[in-house]
Formats: structure tokens, C-alpha cells, sequence
């Protein structure tokens, strides 16, 4: 959904874009979208930029402006699907992100080739980099600190990487020795805190300056 939360952006299997216009509990159906022809894998919106970006199985990256929800870009990413990529998966895009800061750019993520591809809104590449943890991305939010600079956070196997844009240059790696990825991510509202809430009831505090603090969660009663 959209910061301001006037907006719900959904996808479907067979490749339509379906908003809602929200107020309060109610949700309106207001536009259904047909410029994909296969599974919708994400969608991304960036309120700085007043648009909002999906991707499919069909390998296209469409961008839209709010709040006309008129397209304005198609991006045809050239995969190599003779690939057989992890588990012989035929390689697809699995994430968009749609950063403004320090440069208006389009992210995906294919995590079968475990690649980020970086364009600029006008299409053109302009960045590769490779992931080189287990291939998924676990909880992956975007953040930006008081320069406006922008960031990737998501979980992986023993922790939490972070991520700047638009290179995806890998700015810090916060090793929780942990089996798995984070069941959830979030920030606290200043950006100051990080949030990583694993099973059996732990949550892991990372500051700013890198410091780490665990807190049990308590169950009622107990």
C-alpha cells in the first residue's frame, strides 16, 4: 500500500493489477490494470516519485504514475531462460524496488541467478551485483538515512544485510549467527532501530550505530 494509505496495489496470477482506494476499513475497487500477461511476483510504490512499479513471470517491469495509474515505461529484462538457474528453476523476477534517492531507478532481483539489475526509469541498465548468501530475500524494506540516501535491509541466513542504492554496493552485514532468515523486518519511525523478530520468541534490536540487544517476548500470564 501506499505511505498515505490511500492506495492498495494488488497482483494476481494471471498478470492484472487490481487498486483499491482505502478510507479507513472500507476498500473501493476503483482500476484493474492488463499490461502483464503472466503471475505478478511484486510491486513497489515510491511516494517521493508519485509512482509505482510491478514485474511478472514475464519478465517485464512496468511503471505507472500515481494517481492516475497511467503506464508510462514497459522494461523487457533479457533473462537467460535455457538457464537452469537454482533448482532448475527457469529464472524470473522475484522483487522490484522502486528507489528515488540519490537516483530515481528501478531494482530487481532474480533470485534464481541470485542477481540485482538496477535501471534507470527510462530503462537503461545501469548496474549489476551479485548475492552471494542462500538466494531469497527475507522481509526486504527500503529506508533512507538524513541525507536522503537509500537503502535495502532484508534478512538472510545468519542475519541482516544492507544494501545502498542504486549500485546495490553492500554497505554493512549484521551477522546474528542465526539458522534462518527474520520472520519479519520493520524500522522504527525515526529509522533508528531495527527490528528482527525470529521464531521461539526473540526479537533482535540493531541501532544505528550497529549495536545489538535481544529481547524475549514474554507470553501473557507467564
Amino acid at each position: 500500500d501506499s505511505k498515505d494509505e490511500k492506495f492498495l496495489i494488488c497482483g494476481t496470477k494471471s498478470g492484472i493489477i487490481i487498486i483499491f482506494s482505502v478510507n479507513g476499513k472500507f476498500f473501493q475497487l476503483i482500476k484493474k490494470l492488463y499490461w502483464h500477461s503472466d503471475e505478478i511476483t511484486s510491486i513497489s510504490i515510491n511516494d517521493n516519485l508519485n509512482m509505482f512499479v510491478t514485474t511478472a513471470k514475464d519478465d517485464l517491469i512496468n511503471l505507472y504514475l500515481l494517481p492516475t495509474f497511467k503506464l508510462v515505461r514497459t522494461i523487457k529484462v533479457e533473462l537467460n531462460k535455457t538457464s537452469s538457474g537454482k533448482d532448475n528453476e527457469v529464472p524470473y523476477l522475484n522483487n522490484v524496488f522502486l528507489s528515488s534517492n540519490p537516483l530515481p531507478c528501478i531494482t530487481v532481483y532474480i533470485s534464481q541467478l541470485r542477481k540485482f539489475r538496477t535501471y534507470t526509469i527510462n530503462g537503461i541498465n545501469i548496474f549489476e551485483n551479485n548475492e552471494n548468501s542462500p538466494s531469497e530475500l527475507g522481509c526486504p524494506i527500503i529506508c533512507r538515512d538524513l541525507n536522503f540516501q537509500e537503502f535495502l535491509i532484508y534478512g538472510i541466513k545468519d542475519g541482516i544485510k544492507i544494501r545502498k542504492f542504486p549500485d546495490m554496493s553492500i554497505v554493512y552485514l549484521i551477522d546474528l549467527q542465526k539458522e534462518s532468515p527474520p520472520l519479519t523486518l520493520s524500522l522504527s519511525k525515526d529509522n533508528r532501530f531495527c527490528y528482527a523478530y525470529y521464531s521461539q520468541d526473540e526479537i533482535y534490536v540493531i541501532s544505528r550505530e550497529g549495536t545489538i540487544m535481544i529481547s524475549e517476548l514474554k507470553q501473557k500470564g507467564q
